[in-house]
């Protein structure tokens, strides 16, 4: 990922995520339900690196629908919470410098975190998504 240096601790991410819900158990929307079916058909570039940060793909702190209405696939923005911290190229400016992992995913990271658990071990970061996958569900 162009200059973007994090240093991550993946067996912390992994105890934070043990105890969490996925998204379709935290939210029964239909919009919900599909990002969780689609997560287990994420592209292989997309399963490593959740697995190399130790991130739950189906557990993600927020996810929402930002274009889906055509029925074939759908945009989602999104956020997971990990441990560790940015060491290079968190940031373009003011904004998150998003990266291309796979056709249609995008992630960026930041140490500003939303909805943080109770629990979350310092120091932490907030992968951004931005992920276009299949709508998998009846509406």
């Amino acid at each position: 990922m162009n200059g973007l240096v994090i240093e991550a601790d993946p067996e912390k991410t992994k105890q934070l995520y043990s105890g969490a819900k996925s998204v379709a158990e935290s939210c029964a929307c239909a919009d919900c339900r599909n990002f969780s079916l689609a997560a287990d058909f994420f592209p292989g570039e997309v399963k490593e690196l959740f697995g190399s940060l130790g991130i739950d793909p189906k557990k993600a702190a927020e996810v929402y629908l930002l274009n889906g209405e055509n029925g074939e696939n759908a945009q989602y923005g999104g956020f997971y919470h990990l441990c560790g911290r940015i060491i290079n190229g968190g940031r373009n400016g003011d904004t998150i410098a998003f990266h291309r992992i796979a056709e249609g995913y995008f992630v960026g990271f930041t140490d500003d975190i939303s909805l943080p658990e109770d629990d979350i071990p310092e120091p932490s970061l907030q992968m951004e998504i931005d992920f276009t996958v299949p709508w998998m569900t009846e509406r």
